[in-house]
C-alpha cells in the first residue's frame, strides 16, 4: 500500500513539474477566445447542407442541455451577431480572418502545451512558411470537426425517422394481435 502511495506521489510531482496548471489554462484561455470563431466556421458547413438556422437551432438545444439556457442563449447571441452581414468586403474579410486566425490559436496552443509535457525541443528560429502550414493544418482540422457535427446531424434527422416509423408500424402491429 505504500508503494502506491509514493507512486501516485511521483505521478503527482511529474505533473506539476510539467507546468499543466498553467498550460491547462492557457488552452481554456484560448479555448474561450476561439470558440465564437470555431462555432461560426462549423455552422456554415452544416449550413452549407442544412439551414444555417437549423444547425444553430439544434447548436443551441445541444448546448442548452450541456451548461443551460443562459449559458447557450448567450453563445447564441454571440453566433448571430458574428453571423450578420456586412456590405464591406474589407470587413467580412478582416472578420473571417480573424475568426480563422483565433479558432486555429486553440490548436497551435494546445501543440505548443504537448510539446512541452512531452519534452520536444522546437527550433526557435521556425520559418514563417512552418508557421502558416501550421495553421493550415488546425484550419483543416476544424473543417473535420465540422464534417463530423454534420454527419452527426444527419444520423440524428435519420434515427428520429426510423423511430417515428417503427413506433408507427409497431403500434399497428401490436393493434393488430390484439
Amino acid at each position: 500500500m505504500a508503494s502506491f502511495a509514493f507512486h501516485i506521489m511521483g505521478k503527482c510531482k511529474k505533473w506539476n513539474d510539467d507546468d499543466v496548471w498553467q498550460l491547462s489554462a492557457s488552452v481554456a484561455y484560448y479555448t474561450i477566445l476561439a470558440l465564437p470563431g470555431l462555432l461560426v466556421i462549423m455552422i456554415n458547413i452544416v449550413g452549407a447542407v442544412w439551414d444555417t438556422e437549423i444547425a444553430t437551432g439544434r447548436l443551441t438545444s445541444s448546448l442548452t442541455s450541456l451548461i443551460g439556457y443562459d449559458s447557450a442563449e448567450s453563445i447564441n447571441g454571440i453566433l448571430q451577431a458574428a453571423s450578420r452581414d456586412s456590405d464591406s468586403w474589407f470587413a467580412k474579410i478582416v472578420g473571417i480572418s480573424t475568426l480563422v486566425f483565433a479558432a486555429t490559436g486553440v490548436f497551435y496552443q494546445l501543440q505548443l502545451s504537448l510539446n512541452k509535457i512531452w519534452k520536444l525541443k522546437i527550433n526557435p528560429k521556425t520559418p514563417w512558411w512552418k508557421i502558416i502550414t501550421d495553421r493550415v493544418k488546425s484550419f483543416g482540422f476544424i473543417l473535420v470537426l465540422g464534417f463530423l457535427i454534420l454527419i452527426s446531424f444527419i444520423l440524428s434527422a435519420v434515427i428520429g425517422v426510423l423511430q417515428d416509423w417503427i413506433q408507427v408500424h409497431i403500434a399497428d402491429y401490436l393493434g393488430q394481435l390484439a
